[in-house]
């Protein structure tokens, strides 16, 4: 009964493809931030109840804002994504919220100042400086005044992680989407230095179609100095597999 009314989830594969993992492990994840997310807009501005329009920027296969049916009413909850395919994953298995793709070449089709809430997870834990940049005007564009933008940066021991994965004797049988990180960040201690001078560390993946793509460790350093032109800061939290970045568009 409940599999007809809660929103449904894609092939383990996929799962894998995008979060690194599937089932249970992959949905508690998704909660856990999805808590975080919470915790930090009524931090900052109140019952979320009251918002008028939520965003998940780059909603992958949906695994998260399905978490917020319950706090808020489905017509104000959207979720957008550069995959096509993604995005009609989404409308199928989730038919309470809006879904639309965004050409990540283009600006979105969002209104200014349309919403108060806007989160990412896992999106800027892969973009290049240049794009990120431009993709921060883009997101201050469409958050309201007063709204807050919350979203994941790799950690400091993401470097390490990947040296790791780079030694495991089981690589090439992996999901590529979890195998892809032993090419990143090949020269360990140089990326640990410069990430803790707080310089941006940006790895390319050397996609043809997304130039822009790879994998991304975003310092405290660096939120504080480069995006205080744009968004007023409030957190970093270093937490989890993932630091998250709390900051607000002024009013």
């Amino acid at each position: 009964m409940l599999r007809k009314i809660l929103p449904g989830v894609p092939t383990n594969y996929i799962q894998e493809f995008f979060t690194g993992a599937h089932g249970d492990q992959s949905l508690n994840e998704g909660l856990a931030y999805y808590k975080i997310v919470k915790e930090q807009y009524q931090k900052y501005n109140g019952d979320i109840a009251r918002a008028h329009n939520i965003l998940d920027f780059g909603c992958g296969w949906g695994r998260i804002i399905r978490f917020f049916i319950k706090d808020i009413q489905s017509s104000k909850i959207w979720g957008c994504d550069p995959m096509e395919d993604m995005v009609q994953t989404c409308k199928e298995l989730n038919k309470y919220c809006s879904f639309e793709y965004i050409n990540p070449n283009q600006p979105t089709s969002f209104q200014d100042n349309s919403f108060d809430l806007i989160y990412s997870y896992s999106v800027f834990s892969h973009l290049s400086e240049d794009y990120h940049l431009q993709l921060l005007q883009e997101i201050k564009r469409i958050l309201k005044p007063g709204g807050i933008y919350i979203t994941t940066t790799r950690t400091r021991d993401f470097f390490k992680e990947c040296e790791w994965m780079r030694g495991r004797p089981d690589l090439e049988t992996l999901n590529p989407g979890i195998k892809a990180m032993a090419n990143s960040f090949p020269d360990t201690e140089g990326s640990l230095k410069a990430y803790d001078e707080g310089s941006y560390c940006h790895h390319s993946s050397n996609i043809e179609i997304w130039p822009y793509w790879g994998d991304t460790a975003i310092p405290k350093k660096y939120v504080q100095d480069k995006w205080t032109g744009l968004f007023t800061y409030l957190d970093f939290l270093e937490v989890g597999w993932q630091n998250v970045i709390v900051v607000q568009k002024p009013f």
